[in-house]
């Protein structure tokens, strides 16, 4: 189901099991892999259905060290950056989840076996599956030609893809408003996340409409999905 914000009375209160700010990539694929599983979802998202430059300019912001475009590298509209994504498609390497003293603040928390079980489902979601990304035979095969063998062991042959690219906005519109366990507030600012007095768990999250409207989400589980 799709609720615009701005036509909400003010002070709405929307319920759900899980609220989840943000309604990119991330946030559309975890609504829609708990659809159908008991539990509730509403998805908050700051844009609407296409791009508006007055809640785009939200965006705009200073930056210090590297320069960074922070307005032109994300996309405030249902589908966030994949509105603008080129299809790359590649797992990660083994290497980026490890500390390195010449890299500052390297190092995750978990290794590459952490995520691989999740790989297959990914390549669906971003129509690449199933995904060919160390099989030289498989590409020999697929474009008639010999790849050249390596002529060191310190070298590997990966292969990318390119996803058609998915616009999960558009491609899962139809998902998303026909579900009857999913909620997607649009054109909803989330400006507050209300931490209890602890600190260590969320009551609410305050949102803000640009008409000046002010609703409020309550859920058992809050994610934050607003983009790497």
């Amino acid at each position: 189901m799709l609720i615009d914000a701005r036509e909400l009375p003010d002070r709405t209160t929307v319920q759900a099991d899980v609220a989840v700010v943000g309604g990119g990539p991330a946030g559309i694929s975890l609504a829609r892999a708990l659809d159908g599983r008991g539990a509730t979802v509403c998805i908050v998202e700051a844009g609407g259905l296409k791009r508006d430059a007055e809640v785009q300019a939200l965006y705009e912001g200073e930056s210090t060290g590297i320069e960074y475009p922070l307005a032109a590298t994300r996309l405030r509209y249902l589908g966030g950056s994949s509105n603008h994504w080129g299809g790359y498609s590649r797992p990660l390497d083994p290497i980026d989840f490890e500390a390195r003293d010449w890299v500052p603040y390297s190092g995750w928390p978990f290794g590459i076996e952490t995520l691989n079980p999740y790989y297959p489902a990914a390549c669906r979601l971003v129509e690449v599956a199933p995904g060919h990304f160390y099989d030289v035979a498989y590409w020999q095969a697929a474009t008639g030609e010999k790849l050249l063998k390596l002529a060191t062991g310190r070298m590997r042959q990966q292969f990318v893809h390119f996803s058609p690219p998915t616009r999960f906005g558009e491609r899962y519109r139809h998902d998303l408003e026909n579900s009857h366990g999913i909620q997607v507030l649009l054109n909803a600012n989330v400006v507050n996340i209300g931490a209890l007095e602890s600190g260590r768990a969320v009551s609410r999250l305050d949102v803000r409409t640009l008409t000046g409207l002010h609703h409020t989400v309550k859920a058992r589980m809050y994610v934050v999905a607003t983009g790497g």
